[in-house]
C-alpha cells in the first residue's frame, strides 16, 4: 500500500535583527553618562544650536571650552583615546556642518591616529594623523581654549618618523 505524500508544512520566516547596521560600539558607561546629562538625548547647547540654525541665524561659535571637549582632552591626556574620539563626536554631530565642525574632525581623526599608533596600525596612524593635522592647521594657534600649534606639530613630527622603516617609538601628545 503506497503512501500519500506528506505536505510539508510551511515555516514562517522570522526576520531576527543579529545587529543594527552602522551603531558603533558602547562606550564606558562613565562616558555615557557623561553624554546624556539628565537621561535625555543630546544637550541643550545642541538643541539651541539646532533651533537658530532653523530660523535662518547662524549658530555662534563658542567661545570657551564645552563641557564635551573638556572630558574629551581628559580623556584623550589619559591615554583613552576611543573614548575622547567618542565624546568629541558626540560634540560634533548636532553641527557637523557649522564652522567648528573642522575642529571636532581634527580632534576625533588625531586622537583616531593615536589608537591606530597603539595597536600597531602604521597605514592607518598615519592616515588619521595626516588629515587630522590638515583639519587642525586652520584653527591655529589656539582654538576654544586649546592650543593647537603644539599638537599639530607633534603630529607632523610622528608622520617623519612614521616614514621610516621599523616600528619607531614616539610618545603620544598631550592636550594643553
Amino acid at each position: 500500500m503506497a503512501r500519500a505524500p506528506r505536505r510539508r508544512r510551511r515555516r514562517r520566516r522570522r526576520f531576527v535583527r543579529r545587529f543594527r547596521p552602522l551603531q558603533l560600539p558602547r562606550p564606558s558607561a562613565a562616558v555615557r553618562l557623561r553624554l546624556r546629562p539628565g537621561g535625555r538625548q543630546g544637550s541643550a547647547q545642541a538643541r539651541s544650536r539646532w533651533f537658530d540654525r532653523s530660523r535662518g541665524r547662524p549658530p555662534v561659535p563658542s567661545l570657551f571650552v564645552t563641557p564635551g571637549l573638556r572630558r574629551g582632552v581628559e580623556l584623550f591626556n589619559s591615554g583613552r583615546y576611543w573614548d575622547a574620539h567618542e565624546v568629541w563626536e558626540h560634540e560634533w554631530m548636532p553641527d557637523r556642518k557649522g564652522p567648528e565642525s573642522g575642529f571636532y574632525k581634527g580632534l576625533i581623526q588625531v586622537a583616531a591616529g593615536c589608537l591606530h599608533y597603539t595597536r600597531r596600525n602604521r597605514r592607518g596612524a598615519v592616515n588619521k594623523w595626516r588629515s587630522g593635522a590638515d583639519y587642525l592647521r586652520p584653527y591655529l594657534p589656539e582654538h576654544g581654549g586649546i592650543s593647537l600649534a603644539p599638537l599639530v606639530s607633534a603630529v607632523d613630527g610622528y608622520l617623519e618618523v612614521m616614514g621610516e622603516s621599523g616600528w619607531p617609538d614616539v610618545v603620544m601628545p598631550i592636550i594643553a
